[in-house]
C-alpha cells in the first residue's frame, strides 16, 4: 500500500495514471503539476512549473512520453514525462 502523496500546497483538481502503470501525475491549484512513482510513492521529478493559473487537468499521451496540462491561464502545456521539460505551450 502507498502512503498518501504528499506536495502540494492547495487542492488537487486532477490525477491520472500513465498507461503502464508506473507514473501518477496531478494537477493542482498551487499551479504546479507533481510526478510520482506508483510503485514507490517518491517524486520522479521536481514539480514542474509554468502556467499562471491552476490546473484543472492532466493527462499521459498514449505512449506515456508526454503529460499534457489544461490550466485557468487559458493554456495547455506539453511536458517531457522523463525529464519534465515543457516542450510545447499551446495557446
Amino acid at each position: 500500500m502507498l502512503p498518501p502523496l504528499l506536495g502540494h500546497d492547495d487542492g488537487i483538481y486532477s490525477v491520472k495514471f500513465s498507461p503502464d502503470g508506473s507514473k501518477i501525475a496531478s494537477g493542482s491549484d498551487d499551479k504546479t503539476i507533481r510526478v510520482w512513482n506508483a510503485s514507490t510513492g517518491l517524486e520522479m521529478l521536481p514539480p514542474l512549473r509554468s502556467h499562471d493559473g491552476r490546473i484543472y487537468s492532466v493527462a499521459f499521451s498514449h505512449d506515456g512520453s508526454k503529460i499534457l496540462s489544461g490550466s485557468a491561464d487559458e493554456t495547455i502545456g506539453v511536458w517531457d514525462a522523463s525529464t519534465g521539460v515543457r516542450t510545447l505551450p499551446l495557446l
